[in-house]
């Protein structure tokens, strides 16, 4: 995946006839601008995603003592 500085730093020859270059620059800074904030909402998704699967794991490992509790509470009932 690329990541913002790929984008900031990717450089072109220039030819005889294209773009104005200044169009061009002034295009990839809002594609750089929009590209950051995606990439950093999508790092914080995955790290926020790490903690829930921790978390559920966390959870399922206390379910498995309440089952375990519990069948022992029906046994002496």
């Amino acid at each position: 995946m690329l990541t913002p500085s790929d984008i900031t730093n990717k450089k072109f020859e220039k030819a005889a006839f294209g773009y104005k270059p200044e169009e061009v620059d002034s295009f990839i800074n809002e594609i750089i601008y929009s590209y950051d904030v995606m990439y950093q909402e999508k790092t914080s998704a995955e790290e926020k995603l790490l903690v829930l699967a921790e978390k559920l794991e966390e959870y399922r490992a206390n379910e498995d003592s309440l089952k375990t509790v519990l069948l022992g509470a029906q046994k002496l009932g």
